[in-house]
């Protein structure tokens, strides 16, 4: 038996799946679009259910390509979109519309951090603050949807939501984490100095694990959608 390896990236405009060998031989391919919404000028929006449709719909095409059975993917590992701001409830259930990387909105809050953080984010993340990032969305929503911050459980990346569809594990890859203006990049973990400084609920923040690190295996409802087997192992993965 071949063993394979399943890669899918959730990308801006759609997402995309891969099949290969461990030695890198790509056996299949498949790709799905999704809409982007934009409520106002400036504003971009996408379903994380449409992303979760995308993977099962593009998982079952390379499987079905291939051909492959079930019982040879043995490794499952997922990049995207890092900056999409995603907020999941106790439950796992999204609260409202993930905001991507191309919205706007939080122009306002990214000058505040300038104002207030600029030269300790500098210091510890190398970037200057702006609208494209989680942490200035996080706090527009903490300002104008307070009852969905109130609510949420955590905030995820596309790569994250996916990953905990996959696994149920609410994580964050290192290459994910390491965009937004909060994570100290010599330490490679949060800053708790800056997630007390930029006035953010700690919870927004999920635990940090290294890309390669397997953070669960597949769920038995994940694998059912799918057309997998339960118990694949399924790694952090990175920002695409």
């Amino acid at each position: 038996m071949t063993e394979l390896l399943l890669g899918i990236d959730i990308g801006t405009t759609n997402i995309k799946a891969v099949l290969a060998t461990p030695e890198g031989w790509i056996i299949a391919q498949a790709q799905t679009d999704y809409p982007t919404q934009h409520p106002r000028p400036g504003w971009a929006e996408q379903d994380p259910l449409d992303w979760w449709r995308g993977t099962v719909e593009v998982t079952r095409a390379v499987l079905a390509d291939a051909p492959a059975r079930p019982e040879q993917i043995v490794g499952i590992g997922v990049s995207g979109q890092g900056c999409a701001v995603t907020l999941i409830d106790q439950k796992g259930e999204v609260i409202r519309p993930a905001i991507i990387w191309m919205d706007m909105r939080s122009e306002a809050q990214s000058e505040h951090l300038r104002q207030c953080c600029e030269g300790e984010i500098l210091a510890q993340n190398g970037k200057q603050p702006a609208p494209y990032n989680a942490d200035p969305v996080l706090l527009w929503l903490q300002e104008h949807e307070p009852d969905a911050i109130a609510a949420a459980k955590t905030s995820l990346t596309s790569t994250g939501y996916i990953n905990f569809r996959l696994t149920g594990a609410a994580v964050e890859n290192q290459s994910d984490a390491s965009i937004l203006f909060a994570f100290d990049l010599a330490k490679g973990s949060w800053s708790e100095e800056l997630i007390a400084d930029f006035g953010l609920p700690r919870k927004l923040y999920p635990e940090v694990v290294p890309s390669s690190e397997i953070i669960g295996t597949l769920t038995a409802q994940a694998a059912a959608e799918l057309g997998l087997n339960p118990g694949v192992p399924v790694v952090a993965g990175g920002e695409d």
